[in-house]
C-alpha cells in the first residue's frame, strides 16, 4: 500500500464515526484504530468536523480519547474552530442576521413545520431544526428559505443534512474552518486527510488533499472523494486507519 503523508485526519461523526447512517451509536472499531493510531502516530493529529453544537463536539473529543494538544474540533457545519484551548468564531461577522433569523423562527415555524434541536440552547452560530413528523424535509427547507427571505434574511443559507435542518452564514462550512486550521498550524492541506458521509461534508474534503469517503456515503460526496473505502460508516473509518495510518 502507497504511503500517504498524512499529518492530520478530521472526521464528521455522525454516519462516519457511527456504526451506520441509521444510528447515533459510536463504532467501537473506529474508536479503537483512533487510539491506536494515536499511541503509535505522536506526530498525527486527529479531529471532529460537525454539525453538533461545540460542547457536545467537544465532549465527544473527549470521550473518544482525542488528545487535546493537538486535537481540532470543528463544530457548527464549520461556525467555530477549537484547537489547543482556543475557539475561533468565524461566523462572528453574521451574529445581527443568525439573531434575527433564531427570532423569526420562534414566531413563523417552531411547532408548525419544524422542532427545535436541544442543542439549540447551546449552540452559538448554527441553530439546527428538525421537520415535523410526516414532513418533505426538502419542502420544509424551502418554506424555511421563503420565511427568512420574506424578512430580508439575505446572507443566511438553509441545509438539510441527513439528520436536521440548519440556518447557517451562506459562505460558511467546514472547509472553511480546515483552510483556518491550517494556517494556524502550518499543516498544509495537502497533508490533511478528511472522511464523511454526506453532501454537507463535500466542502470538507474538497479542503483538504487527501479526501476519504466512507462505502455508504452519498453519491455527491463519492464524486468529490479521492478514496472510496469498502467499508460504511465507523468500520469504514477503521479501514482508512489500519491501511493508510497503522498499516496493519
Amino acid at each position: 500500500m502507497h504511503r500517504l503523508i498524512v499529518k492530520s485526519v478530521i472526521s464528521d461523526i455522525d454516519g462516519t464515526l457511527t456504526e451506520s447512517r441509521n444510528t447515533e451509536r459510536l463504532s467501537l472499531e473506529a474508536l479503537a484504530a483512533i487510539r491506536e493510531a494515536l499511541d503509535t502516530r505522536t506526530d498525527l493529529e486527529i479531529g471532529l468536523a460537525t454539525g453538533n453544537s461545540h460542547i457536545v463536539a467537544l465532549s465527544l473529543a473527549r470521550y473518544i480519547g482525542l488528545d487535546f494538544s493537538r486535537c481540532p474540533i470543528i463544530s457548527e457545519n464549520g461556525c467555530l474552530l477549537w484547537y489547543r484551548g482556543k475557539l475561533y468564531d468565524i461566523c462572528a461577522d453574521y451574529e445581527e442576521e443568525i439573531e434575527r433569523s433564531r427570532e423569526i423562527m420562534q414566531r413563523e415555524a417552531i411547532g408548525k413545520i419544524v422542532r427545535e434541536s436541544y442543542q439549540n440552547e447551546y449552540r452559538k452560530r448554527d441553530f439546527a431544526y428538525y421537520p415535523l413528523p410526516g414532513t418533505d424535509p426538502l419542502d420544509v427547507v424551502c418554506k424555511i428559505k421563503s420565511i427568512l427571505e420574506k424578512y430580508g434574511i439575505q446572507d443566511l443559507d438553509v441545509r438539510y443534512s441527513g439528520y436536521a435542518i440548519h440556518i447557517i452564514p451562506r459562505n460558511v462550512n467546514k472547509g472553511t474552518a480546515v483552510k483556518l486550521y491550517s494556517e494556524i498550524t502550518g499543516i498544509d492541506t495537502q497533508h490533511i486527510a478528511a472522511i464523511g458521509d454526506s453532501d454537507t461534508d463535500i466542502e470538507l474534503l474538497e479542503s483538504v488533499g487527501i479526501s476519504v469517503a466512507v462505502a455508504n456515503a452519498t453519491e455527491g460526496l463519492k464524486r468529490v472523494a479521492k478514496i472510496i473505502l469498502s467499508r460504511p460508516s465507523g468500520s469504514g473509518v477503521a479501514e482508512f486507519f489500519r491501511k493508510f495510518i497503522l498499516f496493519a
